[in-house]
């Protein structure tokens, strides 16, 4: 295989060998050509090409090629072409292979600065928006948007932006906080309606908030490896580990049959205050991460209901026009989130009933236990 070629996964349905054996060569020749340079000046030579060439036979059905090909970053480009001749149906296979791929690669190589000009894009597209609104709203909404405190709406944005970079669905730098308040801003002016209260209008922006971070979570979703249903899932990598090293043997084996776990735990008693104030603030740290994890591994909904409810302050009504859902929904959302805390925390030792302080466990101070 020279350097200028790519491998090849090749699969013929109803052909001959002889006409097997010439679609297999011109997909080889024409990926050489077209696909394979592409992906050597990106640094990617080792994926298979995949095709899969199907011919019904006795003109029932036009001749069919599927092409198949990994990129990096776990995005995945695909083309098929149909036709009466195989050398044509192959040769438009690989040329919208190629157009495919260069396009994805493009928009990995400046994937920052291509999300940059789609964003401005969508901004210049609101502020047309806003330029053909009647003139009394749209003096309506700049006064409405202008006399508002904007204070919560960034706290709520930084707190949901924290929660999805944890989770994976955006990138760590990108969109700022700035980006996402100018973009609330500019889609709740372009969508204006008149006669809205302060409280509505601050409504209108959280929901507006989420839906654009939504949106962008959707833009920046690649595509995944697909597994096969038939195959053996692989055996979980944490609990390899452990067999290797018998870590979980260890964790419930105590050697040493003289020795407790109290004997190796500080005494409080003999705590000076200034360990003591040092051991409560590690403490609360620790309360305070073990939630923010707790809150993370909710489901986006659920958590957004959990946190509006309890650390905004918003009711039902409010949380089903804000997460844009049936009111009875969003109540169940709240009580299915606050089972699933409590659980947790209890399970950690830090709550001890039904009712939790969220807010102050957030801020690291400890769970309110019922009596």
């Amino acid at each position: 295989m020279t350097d200028a070629s790519i491998p090849l996964q090749f699969v013929a349905r109803g052909l001959d060998d002889a006409r097997r054996a010439e679609a297999e060569a011109a997909l080889r020749e024409l990926a050489a050509r077209r696909i394979a340079p592409l992906l050597a000046a990106a640094g990617w030579t080792h994926e298979p090409l995949r095709a899969v060439v199907t011919d019904e036979g006795k003109g029932a059905a036009p001749i069919e090629v599927r092409l198949h090909l990994h990129l990096p970053r776990r995005n995945v480009a695909e083309a098929r072409a149909t036709g009466r001749d195989l050398g044509s149906v192959v040769e438009q296979a690989v040329e919208h292979l190629r157009r495919r791929a260069q396009r994805a690669l493009e928009r990995l190589r400046g994937q920052e600065s291509w999300r940059r000009r789609a964003r401005r894009e969508r901004l210049h597209a609101l502020k047309a928006r806003v330029a053909a609104l009647p003139p009394e709203i749209a003096r309506e909404a700049e006064a409405g948007l202008a006399g508002l405190d904007l204070s919560r709406l960034e706290r709520i944005a930084r707190r949901e932006l924290a929660f999805m970079r944890a989770m994976g669905e955006l990138e760590p730098a990108y969109p700022t906080l700035t980006d996402v308040i100018d973009e609330t801003l500019a889609e709740t002016r372009a969508a204006w309606t008149p006669g809205l209260k302060p409280e509505e209008v601050e409504r209108a922006l959280l929901r507006t908030l989420f839906k654009v971070l939504d949106r962008e979570a959707e833009n920046g979703r690649v595509f995944v490896d697909a597994l096969s249903l038939q195959a053996r899932p692989a055996r979980d990598a944490e609990d390899q580990a452990e067999d290797m090293v018998q870590e979980e043997f260890y964790e419930f084996h105590q050697p040493d049959e003289d020795l407790s776990l109290a004997d190796i735990l500080p005494d409080p008693s003999a705590m000076s205050a200034e360990d003591a104030q040092i051991e409560a603030a590690d403490a609360a740290l620790e309360r305070g991460g073990l939630v923010a994890a707790i809150l993370r591994d909710l489901p986006a909904l659920w958590r957004r209901a959990l946190v509006l409810r309890e650390i905004e302050g918003f009711d039902e009504p409010d949380l089903a026009h804000i997460l844009d859902i049936p009111r009875q929904t969003a109540a169940a959302h709240v009580v299915h989130a606050r089972a699933f805390m409590v659980a947790r925390l209890t399970r950690a030792g830090l709550a001890g009933g039904d009712e939790i302080d969220l807010a102050r466990l957030l801020a690291g101070g400890a769970a309110e236990e019922r009596p």
